[in-house]
């Protein structure tokens, strides 16, 4: 079959999206992938791997979960596979004092936080004899999330001894249970990032074995 430029050309662009889409890592860049794979013609759908194409399709569908869980308010549940929670307020009634409504959001919040990072802590190679990074992200109401934090007010974000960090949580330390042993929080400090136009969190730690 003879090859013309514009299949040529088509061709370049499949490798170029495809590389550009293997080498993206974070939420946004997932979001942004999701865009890609909607602005492919249907008449050049044929040339791109399929497990790209559904791979993508699925982060896509999962981010426009998130989105429409947060403007719902939704219960405290983390979106799996994702990296990301969304975490519920209460609305106070009169039947429960606006106090215990606050520390209820506290603790579920602290609890949502503590769970997350947990889960983000997995065994890698670095972990024998270093550190490895961690990223958690997450919605949460503000003043819920500045009650823990309340640096964040005036901030974008801080950084926060990691040996100080698991009080925040209610937690002498931050552990995550492996097959031969445990893995804990470690390095110098953890960072805390706040979006106040998303009302969306951010948490970069560093841990290893025990």
């Amino acid at each position: 079959m003879i090859r013309t430029a514009t299949d040529l050309n088509d061709d370049d662009a499949v490798k170029r999206d495809t590389k550009k889409i293997k080498k993206t890592k974070s939420q946004a860049d997932r979001e942004s992938d999701g865009r890609l794979v909607l602005s492919i013609p249907k008449s050049r759908l044929d040339a791109y791997p399929k497990e790209m194409l559904l791979e993508q399709l699925l982060d896509l569908s999962a981010y426009s979960r998130l989105l429409e869980k947060k403007l719902k308010m939704p219960v405290s549940t983390p979106i799996e596979d994702t990296g990301i929670a969304i975490v519920e307020t209460h609305s106070s009634s009169s039947s429960s004092p606006a106090g215990s409504t606050q520390q209820r959001d506290v603790d579920a919040l602290k609890s949502l936080l503590l769970k997350g990072i947990q889960r983000q802590m997995v065994w890698k190679s670095a972990c024998k004899h270093g550190v490895s990074s961690l990223v958690f992200e997450g919605f949460a109401n503000p003043q819920v999330f500045e009650t823990l934090f309340p640096s964040l007010k005036k901030k974008k974000s801080l950084k926060i001894p990691s040996d100080d960090f698991p009080s925040i949580l209610d937690r002498t330390e931050i552990t995550q249970g492996i097959r031969y042993g445990m893995l804990v929080l470690k390095g110098e400090s953890v960072t805390v990032s706040w979006n106040n136009i998303l009302n969306q969190y951010k948490i970069s730690a560093k841990y290893g074995k025990m």
